[in-house]
């Protein structure tokens, strides 16, 4: 049953993928300027930074503490964890009235930031931690396919159709635009909402003790620093772009982040499952299953984007022809950022095991320090390098921190996270990068398919298209 879900998942999450490449690269790019488009992206990026803080980290602690719960618990859990999220998100709605010219003066540096683009970070942001809560309320049933499809379809089917809407009803206003997004990211949390329900009604309003708060705000706190922290990482290279150069910079760098994103397909699918899968086994102690299931999603993540980078890649000349002329001078940056998405995805497993460990604080402080050191990076890199130095200054950071959470995992929960299997799909991913970066020749692409077909050949061999594969024991 994991399997098929895992399957169901990862079709859900390449259709939302390929929705949002139609969008990228053939709607956003056509309808918005360059400039525009920077905005859309810089609010987007500032609304999923905003998440984690708005949500009060709700998401996260009811994985943690809803198997060690009897239903009335689970109840109470996922009620109070509701009224805190309202409670948090009307005290900064009315702040935000408040000092709404104030805030918006603070973002604009190099980019003006009207009070309009603040109100949609922040509505944008709390529909999001709305979303994740009642997501997460799913995730611990293992039934996580309907919020795959909310999460990953729904929004961009949703701005594809409002997109198209420019060409066939009238002209898209950018503030019209955002009010429409507001508006779907709405329609997604209630739905969202609903199935929750269904799966475990559960009062809306119910009366906690100052212990169950205070257990709760507890351990969120540290989930909000982790989640931020998390996030930064991929969205603060956006964020500091935006401020250090140029909103149409933004815009070149938004639609190959974007496409290199597609290597994180294959994690996407398995994650929530795999997260909540992963807080049932620490909750029991059971090393030797949570050891066997890290390896396994590394497997699935690695395999599966090696490919993608692969095919990326080598339909590089395909994605020239459909991206405008202006875009065609970030190409150069591409290899980089595919790199820096496959080994993010292939390492990003190792995050969930310490959320519900006792070294959570030690991983936080790991995470604290390589997020300033990438702060420091963009800050020196981007004013000289722009979009190029975005890329080396985030690339470096996860590099450092991927190889760091190797080497905690081992030291402080006893796990070895690798095996012999991992090489394969590193060695390919070398040696496609390698190729791209050395060979410069109208045979390069030759090349490319090549090694491509013979990839194919040996995951073929090696079985890792079966459902065998996929499946989680």
């Amino acid at each position: 049953m994991i399997a098929k879900q895992i399957e169901r998942n990862g079709w859900f999450t390449a259709l939302g993928f390929f929705l949002g490449a139609v969008n990228v690269l053939l709607l956003y790019t056509r309808v918005f300027t360059p400039e525009h488009y920077g905005t859309i992206s810089f609010i987007l990026a500032s609304a999923s930074l905003l998440f984690p803080f708005l949500s009060l980290g709700m998401q996260q602690t009811i994985l943690r503490y809803f198997e060690g719960g009897n239903d009335k618990n689970r109840k109470q859990l996922a009620s109070l964890s509701l009224q805190l999220i309202s409670m948090f998100s009307v005290l900064l709605l009315f702040i935000i009235i408040g000092f709404d010219q104030s805030i918006a003066d603070k973002l604009s540096t190099s980019n003006r930031v009207d009070t309009e683009a603040v109100y949609a970070i922040m509505i944008v942001g709390i529909l999001m931690a709305y979303f994740e809560l009642f997501f997460a309320l799913t995730k611990v049933h293992f039934k996580t396919s309907a919020g795959v499809f909310l999460k990953e379809v729904f929004p961009r089917l949703g701005i594809l159709l409002l997109l198209g809407s420019h060409f066939v009803v009238q002209p898209l206003e950018l503030n019209f635009f955002l009010l429409m997004l507001g508006i779907i990211y709405l329609i997604r949390a209630i739905v969202m909402g609903i199935i929750a329900y269904r799966l475990m009604p559960f009062d809306l309003v119910q009366k906690g003790t100052q212990s169950d708060y205070r257990r709760l705000l507890g351990y969120s706190g540290l989930v909000i620093l982790g989640s931020g922290l998390s996030l930064a990482f991929l969205e603060i290279d956006k964020v500091m772009l935006h401020t250090l150069s140029s909103a149409s910079n933004v815009a070149l760098y938004t639609v190959f982040v974007f496409m290199a994103t597609t290597i994180a397909i294959p994690l996407r699918s398995v994650q929530p499952l795999y997260n909540a899968k992963c807080a049932a086994l620490q909750h029991q102690q059971n090393t030797e299953g949570l050891t066997a299931l890290i390896q396994k999603t590394i497997s699935i993540s690695s395999c599966y984007g090696v490919l993608i980078l692969a095919v990326l890649l080598t339909l590089q000349p395909v994605l020239r022809f459909f991206l405008p002329e202006d875009y065609h001078t970030a190409f150069s940056v591409f290899p980089l950022l595919l790199a820096l998405k496959l080994i993010d995805s292939s390492f990003t497993p190792l995050n969930a095991p310490f959320y519900y460990s006792k070294f959570y604080q030690t991983y936080l402080l790991f995470s604290l320090g390589f997020l300033l050191i990438m702060v420091v990076l963009n800050v020196l890199l981007i004013p000289v390098y722009g979009i190029y130095g975005a890329a080396l200054a985030t690339g470096a950071a996860v590099l450092l921190f991927s190889l760091l959470k190797v080497w905690a995992t081992t030291k402080f929960l006893q796990i070895k996270a690798l095996n012999a299997g991992h090489l394969v799909p590193a060695l390919f991913g070398l040696v496609f990068l390698g190729v791209e970066l050395t060979i410069h020749a109208p045979w390069l692409n030759g090349v490319r398919v090549g090694v491509l077909l013979l990839l194919l050949w040996v995951f073929w061999k090696r079985r890792v298209f079966s459902t065998t594969f996929l499946g989680y024991s």
